[in-house]
């Protein structure tokens, strides 16, 4: 008996033991979650917020009692209907698309109304039976880098505008200068010297040739048309532009009104649709070119498809840079960029962009 007693003291004893371990280890990880520099969030299936760390807390501008228990919409995610959607059923999206939710940059919304970016990793939590129960998201607050990018991009999109501009006033005015004075001197020389006149006669044809292509160059350096016709308008003129540039069969459709007010986004779905024309000419080997934007009930869809080369996963390798930058423009606008190959050959380049003023 007295065995007895001495050996389930020594298991009492050891169970205190693991219990006093186990509970440090809870701590310790309690802490480093706590003072962690990072978002870290768990939530359950349909998006409920069941985990918020303190960074989240100070970064979003709500409290635990603010957030726990409410949707992940319509609190630190804009309330859309494509947000409705995603994260209604966040678990079958995950498991859907993995790699489009392992590093995902989306702009958030803190409490007291301001934006900022976020890069996100999500991951299914499982049980003992591994039945899925939560998600866990850890982000880091990307903001700054957004803003110092989006300068870079300004910067680059005023050089285009300034040399836009040098192209068609001074160079075009130097060439349109040499075609009036090649046709000037093509009639002088008409009755003294037929052939000295034919051959200043090209000069001037060539030199209007130059102002034509020039010309050309300049409005897709600066699409004027953006600011004053809208997006549908530079998009009509960029495939007739590519046409004649690129000396590709390049056609543009909108079947259903759209109206892209705000300037910023115009801009990047041109420059995406520019991006991805080029790419299709150039690395494709493409002979035809169709451009397509058309709106949905909550969003716009910019579609640029080809016949060149099929898309094949060496395709993102060898048009890095590209591609990159197209993802960023659409990730800038809160767009997401899908390349997928053709249904019969060729790739097809599409972007969808969430509309702003619809709401859920």
């Amino acid at each position: 008996m007295a065995d007895q007693t001495k050996k389930i003291g020594a298991i009492t004893q050891q169970l205190r033991h693991t219990e006093q371990v186990l509970h440090a280890s809870e701590e310790k990880y309690r802490q480093l979650v706590e003072n962690a520099d990072c978002i870290i969030l768990r939530m359950d299936t349909h998006g409920n917020i069941t985990y918020f760390n303190e960074f989240a807390q100070i970064l979003f501008g709500y409290t635990e009692r603010d957030i726990l228990g409410a949707n992940i919409v319509g609190t630190i995610i804009p309330r859309t209907k494509t947000a409705v959607q995603i994260f209604s059923n966040i678990e079958r999206n995950l498991r859907r698309y993995p790699g489009r939710y392992a590093n995902y940059e989306s702009e958030n919304l803190c409490k007291d109304g301001r934006r900022v970016w976020v890069v996100w990793a999500h991951k299914i939590i499982r049980d003992e039976r591994q039945k899925i129960t939560e998600i866990l998201s850890v982000g880091h607050d990307i903001t700054h880098r957004r803003q110092l990018e989006k300068e870079i991009l300004d910067i680059t999109e005023r050089e285009r505008k300034l040399i836009g501009q040098e192209m068609h006033d001074s160079i075009g005015q130097l060439l349109t200068g040499l075609a009036i004075k090649g046709k000037g001197l093509s009639l002088k020389l008409k009755g003294k010297s037929p052939a000295e006149a034919k051959n200043a006669l090209e000069i001037s044809s060539l030199a209007n040739q130059a102002i034509a292509q020039m010309r050309d160059l300049a409005r897709m350096l600066y699409p004027v048309d953006i600011e004053t016709g809208g997006l549908v308008s530079a998009l009509e003129t960029l495939a007739s532009n590519s046409e004649r540039i690129l000396e590709v069969k390049c056609r543009f459709s909108c079947e259903t009104p759209v109206s892209v007010n705000d300037l910023v986004e115009a801009k990047q779905l041109y420059r995406i649709a520019q991006e991805a024309v080029t790419n299709a000419a150039k690395h494709g080997k493409a002979k035809e070119i169709s451009i397509d934007l058309h709106s949905k009930e909550d969003s716009f869809v910019l579609s640029i498809s080809n016949d060149g080369q099929d898309f094949t996963p060496s395709f993102r390798l060898k048009n890095g840079l590209g591609l990159k930058i197209m993802e960023y423009r659409a990730a800038l606008i809160g767009g997401v960029l899908d390349i997928s190959k053709g249904t019969e050959n060729g790739t097809v380049v599409t972007c969808t962009v969430p509309n702003k003023t619809e709401t859920s």
